[in-house]
């Protein structure tokens, strides 16, 4: 299963893919999610990337305007209350799209290699829904975990780089950056926040695969 799933992902690291299929389509088999070695804890930072240079459309400070203020009148703390994101969805369920930009926290139990993501693009499931955005890791450090090419250890007795990137330590994954993404505007339970699912894949071994080669 794992082997099955982990060498699709593998071909999109390089290269993420806004417009791929998601986890059981990329695998071709039924999929469970019932590791607990990475686990999604919460939003930490969330942007609305707005008008035609997609600036940031949030009232996050006590700044008169918002960086996207030219297109809109808007006081942050008088029109709008502090953490309040506008500019955002227009129209019904999937009538229109919306670029965002977040931070998220994962809880890493155990040592694992060669991540790749999936986040639906549809207000789907990354499992089993019908599109999804895939990409890898960024180098650096994010709270108590560091994201590096442990396989590429010069200090171990084989280094073997694979330009796939690990997670090679344990705890908090903190205020990871995604880069921009198009979610479309979907609120399926109409409880007034936007949908979206993430999925994570892994290999428990290091060294089953290689970047630089598309395997």
């Amino acid at each position: 299963l794992e082997q099955s799933l982990q060498s699709l992902v593998v071909n999109s690291l390089n290269s993420p893919n806004p417009n791929a299929v998601c986890m059981e389509q990329a695998s071709g088999i039924d999929l469970g999610c019932t590791a607990q070695d990475i686990k999604f804890d919460r939003v930490t930072g969330f942007d609305i990337l707005d008008g035609p240079n997609l600036l940031a459309c949030n009232c996050s400070s006590l700044a008169t305007t918002p960086a996207c203020a030219s297109e809109y009148d808007i006081d942050c703390g008088v029109d709008y209350e502090l953490g309040t994101v506008f500019g955002a969805c227009n129209g019904g369920n999937g009538n229109d799209e919306v670029v965002v930009q977040m931070k998220v926290d994962f809880l890493v139990s155990t040592t694992r290699y060669d991540i790749g993501m999936y986040i639906a693009t549809n207000g789907g499931s990354a499992l089993d829904g019908q599109q999804c955005a895939v990409s890898s890791l960024q180098y650096g450090t994010y709270g108590d975990v560091q994201v590096w090419e442990v396989e590429g250890d010069t200090t171990s007795p084989n280094p073997a780089p694979d330009n796939c990137l690990d997670l090679g330590t344990t705890g908090t994954l903190r205020d990871y950056p995604f880069t921009p993404v198009t979610l479309s505007c979907t609120d399926s339970n109409e409880d007034g926040l936007l949908d979206f699912d993430i999925g994570i894949v892994w290999s428990v071994k290091k060294g089953d695969y290689d970047c630089d080669i598309g395997e």
